[in-house]
């Protein structure tokens, strides 16, 4: 099957179509993930429309009820003013008047006193001051206080830009599904085209395998594969062939003394059946001047010359007449 072209082409348009499939199903997949994921973009910004525009039907009536709550929450601020003014200014008047007792004792009366009274001027002085603290921090959180904007006017506009990024979206959505749709069918086309190439190398492949037949050596019996096509088929196993090609180097050896055995060249002539050993030739075994052998399958030599520079016929060992 190596050696056999048609087998080669189909099995190479067979790796070529599957190769082709295979980038085609990649492709294919790639587009089908930045579809899904464009999808679920897609989704997300729906949700976000239709979020949008909830708030932006809810945001009328809630606009309506944040002036009131501003308003509330203003005059709230504005007592606890007044009122935690009214209690810094009871509390100075109170440090005052202890004050007040502290230095009269000192100067025309008890001045053990006056140390009782200026503690207890100091005790009203930290409840004022506490006081006042307090009217700064609620000054300061009323002067903080937010007033209420036109929220329905933002939640339209938000709405509306939600709408403007949902289309955008979906026409990015509606490219990736046309994208995708046509790399699914080049995928499809291409699995077709697979189908057929391995069908085809399949089909060759059988018709090939068909031709080989199971045949027993002619020597030892053992059992190795011949093909039809063959014009001269091995009547001998692997073994008994190279049992045989021993033969064939030790006759080459024989004829030729000083050559290496190794050194020898064993092809097998199809037109003859027969095997013509190459030795002894200048740089290699079939070089200028090599000995030539004729041996049939059994190791029959039909024909043998020995390695000569000189005249090839006076060379001559052996020449049965029957070589050819």
């Amino acid at each position: 099957m190596a050696n056999d072209t048609e087998y080669a082409r189909l099995r190479t348009m067979r790796e070529s179509a599957f190769q082709a499939q295979q980038e085609a199903f990649s492709k294919m997949k790639d587009l089908g993930r930045i579809r899904s994921a464009i999808k679920d973009e897609l989704d997300a910004s729906w949700s976000e429309v239709s979020a949008a525009r909830d708030r932006m039907n809810e945001s009328y009536q809630e606009n309506q009820h944040e002036w009131e709550r501003f308003k509330s929450r203003l005059d709230e601020l504005s007592d606890e003013i007044d009122e935690a003014n009214r209690q810094g200014d009871y509390y100075h008047r109170l440090s005052q008047e202890a004050f007040d007792r502290a230095s009269n004792e000192y100067e025309y009366g008890d001045r053990a006193m006056a140390p009782i009274y200026s503690s207890e001027a100091r005790g009203y002085q930290s409840e004022r001051d506490d006081w006042n603290a307090t009217k700064s921090r609620l000054i300061d959180r009323r002067r903080s206080l937010e007033r209420p904007s036109n929220s329905f006017e933002q939640d339209k506009a938000h709405y509306e830009r939600m709408k403007s990024q949902h289309s955008h979206v979906q026409a990015r959505y509606q490219t990736a599904k046309a994208a995708h749709e046509s790399a699914k069918a080049e995928f499809e086309d291409a699995k077709t085209r697979h189908e057929s190439a391995r069908s085809d190398f399949e089909r060759h492949r059988e018709h090939l395998a068909a031709k080989w037949r199971d045949v027993s050596c002619a020597d030892c019996g053992a059992a190795f594969r011949i093909n039809v096509d063959w014009t001269h088929p091995p009547k001998y196993c692997k073994a008994c062939k190279e049992k045989f090609r021993q033969k064939k180097i030790d006759l080459a050896r024989k004829a030729g003394k000083y050559v290496d055995p190794e050194d020898v060249k064993v092809r097998f002539n199809y037109n003859t059946g027969k095997n013509d050993v190459y030795f002894g030739g200048l740089g290699e075994a079939d070089g200028y001047g090599h000995g030539h052998a004729v041996v049939d399958e059994r190791g029959n030599v039909h024909y043998l010359r020995d390695a000569t520079f000189g005249d090839k016929e006076d060379a001559v060992i052996i020449d049965d007449g029957v070589k050819l």
